[in-house]
């Protein structure tokens, strides 16, 4: 279901990936790792000279590298100590660069926290080369690049991708940062504020929250326990108390830790390696060397006042966690052996046996998540995370006592070859058949985890994905460190037994500490036999057939689409054989339509909650599938039955086979009923807590675009309603299905694809109901006129509010419309981010995008998040829209071309992997379009576009002076924290006066009426505007300074002069061409916009889009 499944993804990537991003780095203190050898990079690398003589070094060894890789590597060092990889695909569309400095957060001192992320933000803005404190950003903007950064605790990582004819360009300007940055002082206020944005923005952010009081409660005299993220208290204000300007401090720490010495770069994309490294030498070089700057770190952050504790975290959301730190050493020399990938994959086992299998019999735990991200430098923490059950969060103990059971068995048993051996032969087969990643997310995996001075030069490739020897004693000696005398755990949840009256400075989080009580500490016996535990049995799923079936030489020309094989009154099956990765893998998609007419919120609820019945089930019983290299997802809904399966091609439909078996015959058992109702009340109860942009581009434009459309509050109140036996009920619906697709991709032949449909025919009901029994959902057709949608948040604590802006943009059957889309989406990104987010400072997450909404309209978007009150943000929005036209009648012709053919290399990249393949198809089949020609046309379309057609867009749809059929919808939520505007207000003043109300909200001034500003927006001059705003301001809040009206910057400011500017004609003239919904009681603002009170009866008066017409005509091929 998507909110459970929203926040189990929340729990896994968030809570355990923050050790990754905040990873700390340090000599180190406790029992010594076992030995390692430094390796020496000089002897291996050989003087070469670029086409230009400058000298560098190249690796004379063997780089190791897959059968499957058919990119070329090449490993070189600058004389200033720069490591760099350069990767030559020949395929590639993008080419990508990362840098990574290893020197992170740890490096702050305690007076200026955050400075590194500081420094981060500050190296974007402008370099002596290139002083446009934009140009790296427009110039990767412009040729359909993106970029980012990262600080994390021992390392900043700068990254970007291009189309690769601007690679070089971009390349240059990223090297500018390193070399000659302005640091502007004049971009430091600017800058400060959006850290102390982005700090704001994970205020109510679990994961940030866990994270922050794990490092919080460290030892004290260590960096791990600093606050690191900074915010204005942190760099601003300390600077000013230390008497030390903040421009001097963050040009100090750039020169005091950014050396060439300890920098990793990796570059990608379809030039030569020479060539590749030519450029990275030539704009490189220049990088100042000035040795190994990492700073020296005092041992290990939790020590003995840190170990034997238990920490009471009070959370915001509702969720469960019991999380346990265990203190290891620093293992980076034995990253060959990789000693903890036998316990993370041992630990995180559902199978019967495990630990997690034993919880859920009791109905304390939902899941179990062990593994390190990453390896630190002087030591790690290795987290163990179990999600827990309200039972199982009042019995944290005894769910403690049997994770030290199993942890025990694993000692006593001894480190198992035949475990070891199973986790290595999946590995190596996906080593040999090797599936090339994503270009960038290359780059920054192999800039970022190449610190690790332990790496040999030849496994610079394999660091990561290669499962070596098995080596015992390293495994039983980091096993000895899983003891009761070696952790500390924190139990968290919204309510406790104990009182949580301590409080955490930065993100307000409440505990209580404590000592461990004495059965979890010291040097128990555990009497692991009487639990269960055991491992598990050998694998059947393990492929044990991996041939190739067609082979490159046998084809002559790759097939463009897939064949369809069968087409009839009960089912679609359509069929590629892999001709293009030659791999022995594959994918069957299939999608069973089931009949929902009538259905309703309780019946969608039920389906909701079997779906995740079954995925709890079956995570444990397929687990063995999973490990052999094989996936497999099963949605279930209230009108559709969809089951996918990737991986190793041998054992796939057998695997398709066993999940459809299974869930003809599943029961669902109370115990996994009543962990599956825990999840999602606490899924439909948190839904709050996600950020506001979000909850608006998600649940709240499917809400108001959709139908039909059953919200989280409808389903929150019928939840409580049913019964394990009505979700039972649920299993019959499924396999009285109207009407089946699937579609069999991969290292198959047609006998295969046959089959598999065949069984899929067996186990449907021969008295399928009609096709008609199936209602598709359908697009809003949303008629002309200005809406305002308003939401006001349900958390309290809340201090963020979002817009997100929508026009709708002409019919997605347009192929011509989305080709302008694309490119008007492309040019406006980083103008509004820039503009918003950069100059004006309204908040850290600001976008605009194109996308569209099944067979509706397309959609452009501008989303923005900050402090400010909505209709303020909606108003700096129209003011850059108002201006984005003459930036569209600049654009040069010779921009337009590079922007075109990057589009261009853009959607003709080959799919990597057979995956990727497959899942293009299925978007096209599922969707009913069949459009597999689609980037064919988007080809034809761009080759003939033209600057003028953007333009013509523009002014057709967007531009409210010109557009004959101006649809706009801006969605608002509100901050509890502010003044809510009634549906009166709303319709009485206009929304200048109330965009200008909420700025003196909060600037100081709640108590001022918005019958007091309006009577101060109706001044004609500026000057008298202010006197009154000075004679109100101070009437009302005398003890104030009063410096904030007269900065000509700040939003009051830019308000109150939009507030007596003379009001658009443009907006009388669509309040006259809209239809007139006062019947179904919505009001109009003075500005002429409808604001959107019940939503379901706004949606009940609007047409509905139809279904996509195909564009092919089915006929299946002998």
């Amino acid at each position: 279901m998507e909110h459970s499944t929203y926040f189990k993804a929340l729990f896994v990537c968030v809570l355990l990936g923050l050790y990754n991003l905040y990873a700390y780095s340090s000599p180190g203190s406790q029992p010594a790792a076992p030995h390692g050898a430094s390796h020496d990079w000089q002897t291996q690398f050989v003087s070469r000279l670029t086409s230009s003589n400058k000298p560098f070094y190249e690796f004379s060894g063997v780089l190791e590298q897959s059968p499957g890789d058919k990119r070329q590597h090449k490993l070189i060092k600058l004389p200033n100590g720069i490591v760099a990889l350069c990767t030559q695909d020949a395929d590639a569309t993008e080419a990508a660069a990362a840098l990574s400095v290893n020197v992170g957060s740890l490096a702050e001192s305690s007076d200026l926290l955050g400075m590194a992320h500081f420094l981060e933000h500050m190296l974007f803005m402008g370099s002596g080369k290139y002083p446009d404190e934009n140009n790296y950003t427009k110039y990767i903007a412009n040729n359909m690049g993106t970029y980012n950064a990262y600080t994390a605790d021992f390392e900043t990582t700068y990254f970007f991708s291009v189309a690769n004819p601007a690679f070089e360009g971009a390349l240059d300007r990223l090297s500018r940062f390193f070399i000659d940055p302005l640091l502007n002082p004049s971009s430091i206020d600017r800058e400060v504020h959006a850290v102390d944005s982005e700090y704001k923005g994970n205020l109510q952010t679990e994961g940030w929250r866990i994270n922050e009081l794990g490092h919080h409660l460290s030892n004290p005299s260590h960096p791990y326990s600093q606050f690191s993220i900074g915010n204005l208290e942190t760099l601003q204000d300390a600077a000013k108390l230390l008497g030390v300007g903040l421009h001097e401090k963050v040009v100090q720490f750039y020169q005091q830790y950014y050396s060439a010495d300890i920098m990793k770069l990796a570059v990608a994309g379809n030039h030569s390696v020479a060539q590749l490294a030519d450029w990275v030498v030539e704009k490189f070089s220049e990088v100042p060397s000035q040795g190994n700057t990492k700073p020296e770190l005092p041992g290990h952050p939790l020590g003995s006042a840190q170990l034997g504790q238990v920490v009471h975290m009070q959370s915001l959301a509702n969720i469960n966690i019991l999380l346990v730190e265990f203190a290891l050493p620093d293992i980076r020399s034995l990253y060959q052996q990789d000693p903890t990938l036998y316990l993370a994959k041992l630990a995180g086992s559902e199978m019967p046996g495990s630990l997690l299998h034993y919880l859920k019999q009791q109905g304390w735990a939902i899941s179990v998540h062990a593994h390190l991200h990453g390896l630190n430098e002087g030591f790690e923490i290795f987290p163990f995370a179990i999600e827990l059950t309200p039972e199982g969060l009042h019995n944290y103990e005894q769910v403690l006592e049997a994770m030290f059971a199993y942890l025990q068995m694993l000692r006593d048993l001894g480190p198992q070859k035949p475990v070891h051996d199973e986790i290595k032969s999946v590995d190596m087969l996906d080593f040999k058949f090797y599936q090339q990643p994503k270009t960038m997310h290359w780059v920054v995996d192999m800039a970022s985890g190449s610190h690790n001075e332990h790496i040999i030069p030849a496994h610079y490739l394999t660091k990561d994905s290669v499962v070596r020897d098995f080596d015992y004693q390293a495994i039983a000696n980091i096993l000895g460190y899983f003891t009761m005398q070696n952790y500390r755990a924190f139990v968290i949840a919204q309510n406790h037994s104990v009182e949580c009256l301590d409080r955490e400075k930065y993100f307000d989080i409440a505990y209580n500490t404590a000592a461990l009580p004495a059965k979890l500490t010291g040097s128990h016996v555990m009497d692991w036999k009487s639990y269960g535990f055991h491992l598990p049995k050998p694998n059947s799923f393990l492929p044990d057939n991996t041939d190739v079936l067609q082979s490159a030489d046998e084809v002559s020309e790759v097939a463009k689409e897939p064949r369809l094989l069968q087409a009839n009154s009960t089912h679609e099956l359509w069929f590629k054989q892999d001709d293009q990765h030659f791999t022995p893998r594959g994918s069957i998609y299939l999608n069973l339509k089931l009949s929902n007419e009538g259905a309703s919120v309780k019946d969608v609820v039920a389906a909701a909650i079997l779906d995740a019945c079954i995925a709890e089930v079956f995570y444990e019983e397929f687990e063995p599938a999973r490990h052999a290299g094989m996936q497999f997802k099963v949605d279930l809904s209230v009108s559709r039955l969809a089951v996918r399966v990737t991986g190793f091609s041998n054992k796939l439909p057998a695997l398709l086979n066993a999940l459809l078996a299974r869930i003809q015959t599943f029961e669902v058992q109370p115990h996994i009923y009543d962990i599956v109702m825990t999840q999602v009340k606490q899924g439909f109860e948190n839904a709050k807590y996600a950020q506001p942009i979000r909850q608006l581009g998600g649940e709240r434009k499917q809400q108001l675009n959709k139908v039909p459309f059953w919200s989280t509050q409808s389903m929150q109140a019928v939840v409580d309603t049913l019964t394990i036996d009505l979700v039972q009920q649920q299993i019959k619906h499924i396999f009285a299905a109207t009407y089946f697709k699937m579609l069999v991709v991969g290292n198959f032949i047609e006998a295969d694809a046959k089959q598999a449909a065949e069984k899929v025919h067996q186990m449907l009901d021969t008295d399928s109901q009609p096709s008609y029994a199936h209602v598709p959902w359908r697009v809003v057709d949303i008629q002309p006129g200005h809406y305002i949608y308003m939401i006001q948040s349900d958390d309290p604590n809340k201090v963020n509010n979002a817009v997100l802006v929508t026009f709708y943009c002409g019919p997605t059957t347009s192929n011509k419309h989305g080709i302008v889309m694309m490119l008007l989406s492309q040019m406006l990104h980083d103008q509004f981010f820039d503009q918003l987010r950069t100059k004006e400072q309204l908040g850290y997450s600001a976008y605009a995008q194109q996308t569209s909404l099944g067979s509706g309209k397309r959609l452009l978007e501008f989303g923005l998040q900050g402090e400010s009150n909505p209709i303020y943000m909606t108003q700096r929005i129209d003011s850059f829209i108002a201006q984005f036209r003459q930036y569209i009648v600049e654009f040069t012709a010779e921009k337009f071309d590079v922007l075109v053919e990057s589009i261009i290399s853009s959607i003709q990249e080959r799919p990597q992997t057979v995956y990727k393949e497959a899942n293009g198809y299925w978007s096209s089949v599922n969707s009913g379009t069949y459009d597999f020609r689609q980037v064919e046309k988007q080809v034809e379309q761009l080759q003939q576009v033209k600057l003028d057609d953007v333009l013509e867009v523009w002014d057709m749809y967007v531009n409210p002076e010109t557009a004959t059929e101006y649809t706009r919808v801006d969605s608002h939520m509100w901050s509890s924290k502010l003044h809510y505007p009634s549906t009166h207000e709303l319709s009485t003043y206009p929304e200048s006066v109330i965009a200008l109300s909420g700025c003196l909200q909060s600037g100081g001034l709640a108590n001022a009426t918005l019958a007091n500003i309006e009577h101060v927006a109706q001044s004609m001059l500026l000057s008298h505007a202010l006197d009154k705003l000075h004679g109100v301001y101070i009437s009302i809040n005398a003890t104030q300074p009063m410096d904030i009206l007269n900065d000509s910057e700040s939003p009051i400011r830019v308000a109150l002069e939009a507030a007596i500017s003379p009001k658009r004609v443009a907006e009388v003239v669509h309040r006259r061409k809209t239809v007139d919904y006062t019947m179904i009681g919505m009001v109009q603002t003075p500005e002429g916009k409808w604001v959107i009170g019940d939503i379901d009866k706004f949606k009940a008066v609007q047409p509905l889009h139809g279904l996509p017409v195909p564009a092919i005509k089915l006929e299946a091929v002998n």
